[in-house]
């Protein structure tokens, strides 16, 4: 088979023919409402015979380190992200190297944290082989020092194959957190934990009845305004910089990419005061949660969180056909005392060095863009 490396701009639109039934953080819409942290530098890699897409993936060129280090490739893979749970318990194949040993670089990573490859034959061995060796000959054309990959999950377990015959470091990155919906109501959610954590939900709960928190789904147009505030506060805590503008934007891009019908939104208020809230999409029979926000002053924020994030949810998913709830990373005890398991992700990295030969010449592999 003759193929070649396309490279396009942006997301094309053919995206979505591609990505298959599995969309959940792949889908076109999934990957805009995140791709603004990639500016325009965000590419398409598609490997390619004739008109026929075979495989691809997104990426983007870095010249320096990016300002999340949780994208940034070579604080991941050198042990800078550890205080984060990235690679917490290594190995970390870049330790020891400067930032100049591998940027400029290519790094491969969706916008949503859920890298995976599309296409028809995107787990098909031997074509993502090839995918491979078009992707180094392609960087190394470029003047590129090194090849990551971020973020990868469990659907990319043939990529992964690929990168290690290609002689790159492949190494656990994280886990994402995921509920399965096995229950047909809140009582069945309960009674799939020990009777010590059923007893803590109970008493959660009772704490907020008491303190006349309500916990209720919401209109997320009439709402956006009260969201973007508390995203916010959230940012601060966290020792970010509020930027109100940029939370309504994202909340604007969600409103106009999902229907009413394919969002959930659960507040907690008290006396009609916002004081957290938890913002689902849905992605076939998959909710995803995408944002949320608390209001710190009062004392009511984590027992509300808990209850809007998980709770709710949980006794709501059934009633909607959800199967499984996707909570992403960070707070993995909490997460996981709730009902979620684990889904490992992982990462790989390949320093170039430009003195070897290609090896997508042996593999009959051309390129363009």
């Amino acid at each position: 088979m003759t193929t070649r490396l396309q490279v396009w701009p942006g997301i094309p639109s053919d995206w979505d023919r591609w990505v298959g039934d599995d969309r959940v953080g792949t889908s076109e819409r999934s990957m805009r409402l995140g791709i603004a942290r990639f500016g325009s530098a965000f590419r398409t890699f598609a490997l390619c015979d004739g008109d026929d897409t075979l495989v691809a993936l997104g990426g983007t060129v870095l010249d320096d380190p990016p300002a999340n280090r949780r994208s940034d490739p070579f604080a991941i893979l050198s042990g800078g992200c550890t205080d984060v749970g990235l690679i917490a318990e290594g190995p970390h194949p870049w330790a020891g190297l400067q930032t100049s040993d591998v940027l400029p670089g290519l790094m491969m990573m969706h916008p949503n944290w859920h890298t995976r490859p599309v296409g028809p034959l995107a787990r098909d061995p031997k074509t993502l082989d090839r995918f491979v060796a078009a992707l180094l000959d392609w960087a190394a054309d470029k003047g590129l020092a090194a090849l990551s990959f971020l973020y990868l999950t469990s659907a990319a377990q043939p990529l992964l194959r690929a990168l290690a015959s290609a002689g790159a470091a492949v190494v656990p990155l994280a886990s994402s957190c995921v509920l399965d919906i096995t229950w047909a109501d809140f009582d069945g959610y309960l009674a799939a934990h020990s009777y010590k954590r059923r007893t803590a939900i109970r008493r959660e709960q009772r704490h907020l009845a008491e303190q006349q928190v309500m916990v209720a789904e919401e209109d997320l147009a009439q709402a956006a305004s009260e969201l973007a505030d508390l995203r916010c506060a959230l940012v601060a805590k966290y020792g970010g910089t509020p930027r109100p503008e940029k939370e309504r934007r994202m909340i604007a891009e969600i409103r106009e990419r999902f229907a009413p019908e394919e969002t959930l939104l659960v507040s907690a208020r008290s006396q009609g005061r916002l004081v957290n809230f938890m913002l689902f999409v849905r992605e076939s029979a998959d909710w995803s949660a995408v944002l949320t926000g608390t209001d710190y002053v009062g004392g009511l924020s984590r027992f509300s969180y808990f209850s809007t994030g998980f709770y709710h949810p949980a006794a709501r998913a059934p009633m909607a056909g959800i199967r499984r709830i996707h909570y992403g990373f960070g707070s993995w005890d909490a997460k996981v005392r709730r009902g979620c398991r684990k889904d490992p992700v992982w990462a790989a990295g390949l320093r170039l060095n430009a003195g070897e030969q290609s090896t997508a010449v042996a593999s009959g592999v051309t390129h363009a863009g």
